[in-house]
């Protein structure tokens, strides 16, 4: 992140907001895949989003959260390409959470937040994406 916002100061563009528009850790991968795993993706999403949540910040940004979108919500079974490209989401394709990854502290929060989610399924799916990235920002961010 500072090596970013450094690089953008050093050319003229001065305080430039930086957003991290995908980050994520796969939960499972082919057989000759190695990292993919509930573990890991666990240790990743949930360290993101504590170190996010902390407001700690960087070296040249303390003090701020920078806007962070998770990759990805749900899986996409049909994504072409190795297991570990399909196998990004927080939650599988029927909506049950593939692992617990500390997006709330509170059962009530969690709760209701699972009640939006299967809300969701029910608009047109041709949007899905999209209000799934912006419910995970709003929850991250404790909007």
């Amino acid at each position: 992140m500072d090596a970013v916002y450094s690089a953008l100061n050093s050319m003229g563009f001065k305080n430039v907001e930086i957003v991290v528009a995908e980050t994520g850790w796969p939960f499972k991968g082919d057989d000759n895949d190695v990292g993919p795993s509930i573990e890991n993706a666990k240790a990743y999403n949930g360290n993101l989003i504590a170190h996010l949540r902390s407001m700690v910040g960087t070296p040249l940004m303390p003090g701020k959260s920078v806007d962070t979108y998770l990759f990805a919500l749900y899986d996409e079974d049909l994504k072409p390409g190795p297991g570990s490209e399909r196998s990004f989401g927080l939650f599988k394709t029927d909506l049950t959470m593939v692992y617990d990854f500390g997006f709330s502290t509170s059962s009530q929060v969690r709760t209701k937040s699972m009640s939006l989610l299967s809300l969701l399924v029910m608009i047109k799916k041709k949007m899905y994406k999209e209000i799934f990235n912006f419910l995970i920002y709003i929850i991250i961010n404790n909007i």
